[in-house]
């Protein structure tokens, strides 16, 4: 392909990040798996008053049940282990930390490409212990695919929503989605395995860490590689070499850098933690489950095409 020198290589990397955009969407799977419909007792009023539930328990009709939730399957609604509804999200979002700390250095150490690999094959589960390990790893990978893949293509968090949505639509049963969902990046782990080399620019840092040439010969390799898959010719790139690379005590000692990044990181936090509390909240928005999400889905996606100085005012 000649348009704007588009290449195989580059489509695949396309579709690779959005099949991980796919699988970052997987951290607002609670909504749906920790679901909760409406009950009535008898030809009393539709609510979803505890009280009622625990005192009808034999006489009760649910409304609204558009998915089959793992709060559901357990009983964890209205009963003495229903604090396991938010420790499903808790586990999961303990693992974002863990993952931002622990498996960024990892890739750092050990490539990006095996330690995508080993979080992104996480998502197979098979009951609900191992699910539950499962996503606390699998919330912890994205940062290392977003270091594979990133540059290439516009985050399409909306559209990986209206894909989760869906899929949920299709599988209404927590168990069946997870795996319709594992599946889905299928695609991403193969293409992460069989397409993709070790990171180049990964391999041209390891020559100063590890002081070997044999880093260099490897990351010549990569490229040769991403240019016999793209159709293309290799034509080798002089690159500049690394002298030093600061440490984060080093950063932090620059002046300016700490109090800029506080400022920074106290922004994103109230940004995450506002966005994914009306996420998490929102399966109890009045109306239809999946609607409700594709409305938010479709905000989200309008939202990327609006620049940020617009959407201030």
């Amino acid at each position: 392909m000649v348009f704007y020198d588009v290449n195989r290589f580059h489509l695949v990397v396309l579709f690779t990040w959005l099949f991980a955009v796919f699988f970052a969407a997987q951290q607002i799977f609670g909504i749906f798996s920790n679901y909760s419909p409406k009950w009535k007792c008898g030809a009393g009023a539709i609510s979803q008053d505890c009280t009622v539930f625990r005192a009808c328990r034999n006489n009760l009709t649910f409304y609204d049940d558009y998915f089959q939730s793992a709060a559901m399957e357990f009983g964890w609604i209205c009963s003495e282990k229903a604090y396991l509804m938010s420790a499903f999200s808790q586990l999961q979002f303990f693992g974002v930390l863990l993952g931002t700390f622990t498996f960024g250095t990892l890739s750092d150490i050990y490539g990006r490409k095996p330690v995508s690999l080993g979080t992104l094959s996480s998502g197979f589960l098979a009951n609900l212990l191992t699910g539950q390990s499962c996503r606390h790893l699998l919330s912890a990978s994205p940062l290392t695919i977003y270091f594979l893949a990133s540059g290439f293509a516009p985050s399409w968090q909306g559209i990986a929503r209206i894909i989760l949505t869906t899929t949920c639509m299709l599988f209404p049963d927590w168990r069946s989605a997870s795996i319709a969902c594992a599946l889905l990046l299928l695609p991403a782990v193969l293409s992460i395995f069989f397409v993709f080399p070790e990171s180049p620019t990964w391999l041209h840092n390891k020559r100063l860490i590890n002081c070997k040439q044999g880093r260099i010969e490897e990351m010549h390799d990569a490229e040769r590689n991403i240019a016999r898959f793209a159709g293309v010719e290799y034509e080798p790139v002089e690159h500049k070499p690394i002298d030093h690379v600061k440490g984060v005590s080093e950063m932090l000692r620059t002046p300016g850098i700490l109090r800029r990044l506080a400022v920074l990181w106290l922004m994103w936090f109230v940004a995450a933690f506002c966005a994914y509390g009306n996420d998490l909240n929102s399966n109890t928005i009045y109306g239809n489950l999946f609607v409700n999400q594709i409305l938010f889905a479709v905000l989200i996606t309008i939202s990327k095409w609006v620049s940020k100085e617009r959407l201030q005012f």
